[in-house]
């Protein structure tokens, strides 16, 4: 086992209890380490896949999106984004749209006859843009990928217009231990406790419009074996009976699971957020 600050269990505690977030605290160096431990991981299990369809359309829309008004959007930017699909409900609906995106695998500038600027994300978390430059930014599974998560929210925040509008989309589980590795999982992710992300939402500037539990693991597997290999979340009566379910086991939730029946909770987050100010 590791002996740095944070390999003892004593020592590691503190986040496999939800209390605070491991990585948040991590110091510039610690910070690049971690970037180029994560920067191509992610896209290489999605690779070619995600170019023909995006697994969470209908999750981003039923718990996200039809909160939003209905309005044209001035200019849009996908954090995280991959190619871009993610983005796909606000083509023909937004004036400018952007993706920051640590890998070098989703350059395409033009997706679906859509003409996307791509920006390199930095290892600091900085985004290179003026204040107030976007009224909509979408960031789905992608923060528990970075280690200064109330930083870059900040920084979201910042380039947020009054009255924009952040959605994220995140688990909130610790995904196991992250000290050693994990089979399917990139070197450093790890989910964001709940009460964590919802506390750095606010501590931005930013004020919580609606945050939704969803993901329960139990009928995620089930969708495997009798859907073939498909995910549920491009399913309207999926992504329904996950929500009532995520709901009806929320009691048994927590950050670490160290036992069976503690996984049988909900894993993951979305959160609309809303920039005040003047309209």
């Amino acid at each position: 086992m590791s002996n740095n600050r944070y390999g003892t269990d004593s020592g590691m505690e503190r986040y496999f209890s939800g209390r605070e977030l491991y990585g948040d605290d991590f110091g510039s160096s610690e910070i690049a380490g971690w970037y180029e431990r994560e920067r191509e991981a992610s896209a290489a299990g999605t690779h070619g896949w995600s170019r023909r369809h995006y697994d969470c359309h209908y999750v981003n829309q039923y718990h996200l999106f039809r909160f939003l008004p209905d309005r044209e959007w001035e200019s849009v930017l996908g954090y995280g984004s991959g190619y871009g699909y993610e983005l796909k409900p606000f083509f023909g609906r937004a004036r400018r749209l952007t993706v920051v995106e640590a890998s070098s695998s989703y350059d395409d500038p033009v997706i679906e006859g859509v003409t996307i600027n791509r920006v390199r994300a930095t290892a600091s978390g900085d985004l290179p843009f003026d204040r107030e430059s976007f009224d909509l930014i979408t960031c789905c599974s992608v923060l528990h990928h970075v280690p200064n998560v109330s930083h870059v929210l900040k920084e979201m925040s910042r380039i947020m217009m009054p009255q924009g509008y952040l959605a994220v989309r995140e688990p909130i589980v610790s995904m196991g231990d992250w000290r050693k590795p994990r089979g399917r999982l990139t070197p450093c992710e790890r989910g964001i406790p709940a009460s964590l992300l919802i506390q750095f939402i606010r501590d931005a500037g930013l004020e919580v419009v609606v945050s939704r539990l969803w993901n329960f693991p139990i009928l995620a597997r089930a969708s495997q074996i009798l859907r073939k290999g498909r995910t549920p979340w491009n399913s309207p009566a999926w992504v329904w009976v996950d929500r009532w379910l995520a709901v009806a086991f929320q009691w048994n939730y927590r950050y670490h699971a160290r036992h069976p029946v503690e996984k049988v909770r909900p894993t993951a987050i979305c959160v609309l957020a809303c920039k005040p100010g003047r309209v």
